[in-house]
């Protein structure tokens, strides 16, 4: 027999989850839901150049994806400030149905206003863009991964360095990629609560509403409401011998974080070779001289 819906729960929760949104303007909130029991909450992180701002729905299921729980059968999400006619993002849409793809699971999605009122629902986020119909197959690993949270505690007897490869490398098991056999990315990051966290990247098949593993970390951090971020490491199944690099975007989405959790964070680039012993260490202010904002 089917459980019933407790909608004020959820209406509870989403409105819980809007205080996790790194936002200073209107805030949006969102649940996955998943067949293995688990919800995964997210606000949106707002970014000064806008282009990598993540919405809620995004971050929800780079945790999803990140905890290796990929069946995913429903996504309900809040607005603070209703704008009639462009409440519902088609990027949105083609981000939920590209997880649908991928995985093989019906994702059902609704949107609700401040007050629990219903703006938007559709049993089946593929239906609302019939025109958008990927082809990619279903991924081997969204069947047969065990899912379980990626979070540990940060032992100093390991050490930084060594601590945040050896997760980082976690991360890489845990991408979301568009394909089998893609290239990886990890990520792990320390917190003051001596906490870590590492995820993959999560890809996308236009290459632009994915996320990259550091944003995916940090996100994790953050919407389990431990933001005080004060290392993190990256490494690359393409470096093997060489330590890889944050791109551009990474560096500016780090530093914006920096700038509005007052954080320094260490950054260390390591190559993806056990037996390297290449670790890259650096702040901000060296990796993103001249740091881009629009503050005055």
């Amino acid at each position: 027999m089917a459980q019933k819906r407790n909608m004020k729960d959820e209406l509870q929760q989403l409105k819980a989850a809007l205080g996790l949104s790194v936002s200073d303007k209107a805030r949006s909130s969102s649940i996955a839901f998943s067949k293995k029991g688990n919800r995964y909450s997210s606000g949106q992180i707002d970014a000064d150049t806008g282009l990598i701002r993540i919405a809620s729905e995004q971050g929800a299921l780079a945790q999803a994806a990140a905890a290796a729980d990929h069946s995913i059968y429903k996504m309900i999400s809040m607005i603070e400030v209703s704008q009639p006619g462009a409440d519902v993002s088609p990027l949105i849409l083609k981000f939920l149905s590209d997880h649908s793809v991928r995985t093989g699971e019906t994702i059902s999605y609704e949107l609700f206003d401040l007050d629990g009122k219903e703006i938007f629902s559709i049993d089946d986020v593929r239906k609302a863009l019939p025109f958008y119909t990927p082809s990619f197959p279903i991924l081997e690993k969204t069947k047969a991964a065990k899912a379980s949270l990626p979070i540990a505690k940060f032992n100093a007897k390991e050490g930084v360095s060594a601590a945040l490869k050896r997760y980082a490398k976690e991360g890489i098991a845990r991408n979301f990629a568009m394909y089998e056999g893609a290239s990886g990315y990890g990520t792990a990051v320390i917190t003051k609560k001596k906490n870590i966290y590492f995820a993959g990247q999560y890809s996308s098949f236009d290459r632009r509403l994915g996320l990259h593993s550091e944003m995916s970390a940090i996100t994790l951090a953050i919407m389990n409401g431990d933001d005080q971020i004060t290392h993190l490491g990256v490494v690359s199944s393409k470096h093997a011998d060489k330590a890889c690099n944050c791109c551009g975007i990474c560096r500016q989405f780090i530093a914006e974080i920096s700038a509005k959790k007052s954080l320094d964070i260490e950054i260390h680039c390591f190559a993806f070779d056990e037996k390297s012993v290449i670790d890259n260490i650096v702040h901000m202010d060296r990796y993103l001289p001249a740091q881009w904002t629009n503050k005055k």
